[in-house]
C-alpha cells in the first residue's frame, strides 16, 4: 500500500522535533512537487533509487540524529540536484537548524511580525516606527522607576 502523499515522507512516526526543521520544510515541499507530477514517488528511498544514488544519500541528513549537523557542501550539492533545489538555500536551511535562525519568538512577537507583515511598505515602516517609539518610551518609564534619583539629579542641572 503506497504512503499517503500528505504524510511526512521524511519522518518515522512518533517523531517530532524539538522546533520545526527548515530542511525538512524544505524537502518536503520539494517532494510534494516532485510527487504532482509523478504519483508513484513514495518517498526519499524511491527518489535515491530513481537518481541513481547511494543507499541513504539523501536520507542520512534527515534522519532526527542528523539534523542537527550541517552535511558537506557536496552532500548538499548532491540533495539539492536530486530534489531541484537551490543548493545555497537548502544549505542555508541546515544552517538554520544547526544555529537557529536567532532567538525564538514568542507568540506575541510572532504575533506583532504577522500583523506588520500584513501591511503596504510605507505602513510597514510606519509601524515599526510605532514600535520603536512605544520601546524607547518602555525604557524610558523604567529607568525612572528603577533610578528615580537619577532623574531628579539630571532635572536640576
Amino acid at each position: 500500500m503506497a504512503a499517503d502523499v500528505t504524510e511526512d515522507a521524511t519522518a518515522l512516526p512518533g517523531d517530532k522535533p524539538e522546533r520545526p526543521s527548515a530542511v525538512l520544510a524544505m524537502v518536503n515541499s520539494a517532494l510534494a512537487r516532485l510527487r504532482a507530477d509523478d504519483p508513484a514517488l513514495t518517498n526519499i528511498a524511491e527518489l535515491e533509487r530513481r537518481r541513481g544514488l547511494p543507499k541513504g544519500a539523501l536520507a542520512s541528513p534527515l534522519k532526527p540524529t542528523n539534523l542537527g549537523r550541517v552535511p558537506r557542501q557536496p552532500t548538499i550539492r548532491t540533495m539539492a540536484a536530486a530534489l531541484n533545489l537551490n543548493p545555497a538555500e537548502l544549505g542555508q536551511a541546515f544552517m538554520v537548524d544547526y544555529m537557529g535562525d536567532g532567538d525564538e519568538k514568542t507568540v506575541h512577537q510572532q504575533r506583532a511580525a504577522d500583523l506588520i507583515g500584513e501591511l503596504s511598505t510605507p505602513l510597514q515602516r510606519l509601524g515599526i516606527r510605532q514600535l520603536e517609539l512605544l520601546v524607547d518610551h518602555h525604557r524610558a518609564c523604567e529607568a525612572a522607576t528603577l533610578s528615580p534619583g537619577a532623574n531628579e539629579s539630571a532635572a536640576s542641572s
